[in-house]
């Protein structure tokens, strides 16, 4: 009969975020998560196919507290949610540093990013719209301040300069 073990999944994350963000990308396997467990390998298998799949999974778990954190914004004040939003993003970008500026990370980073950045700024630019209420491009409008945020937040750049820029989307 097969060991049933207890939180797996998230036993496995934990020590795969673990090792991510203290010996990097290429040092983190399968094999040495597993160990790190005490599982086999083929049970980490079971759970996640592939590193860059688990890796995909704990940093959509952060992205998922992001955004929960982004709609949690208490004003209608445009440059205060704005500014809300930006901490948000950054704190993210802060958290997953040490894996975004691994080069040994950054093809499967860029591929995925590349892939999700439409429904990243979508859900962004949904928390901004209501800012826009009544305004005819506002959903435009909404798209364009949040691709701004999301590329500029990244980018390292100081959210009174973004906002240099955005405070005339608002205007």
């Amino acid at each position: 009969m097969p060991k049933i073990i207890e939180n797996a999944r998230e036993m496995i994350l934990s020590e795969a975020r673990r090792q991510v963000m203290s010996a990097g990308y290429a040092a983190t396997t399968i094999r040495s998560i597993a160990g790190s467990c005490g599982l086999a390998a083929g049970t980490v298998y079971n759970y996640f196919p592939s590193k860059d799949v688990m890796i995909a999974a704990f940093m959509l778990e952060d992205w998922q507290e992001c955004v929960r954190r982004m709609k949690a914004a208490e004003s209608r004040e445009p440059e205060l949610v704005m500014r809300h939003i930006f901490t948000c993003l950054a704190d993210y970008a802060k958290e997953h540093e040490t894996l975004f500026n691994d080069p040994s990370a950054k093809a499967p980073y860029e591929a995925a990013i590349a892939g999700h950045h439409g429904q990243l700024r979508s859900q962004i630019a949904a928390i901004i719209e209501p800012l826009f209420d009544g305004c005819e491009d506002g959903g435009w409008l909404a798209e364009f301040a949040a691709q701004s945020l999301l590329y500029w937040t990244m980018e390292g750049k100081a959210f009174d300069r973004i906002w240099v820029a955005l405070r005339r989307v608002f205007a």
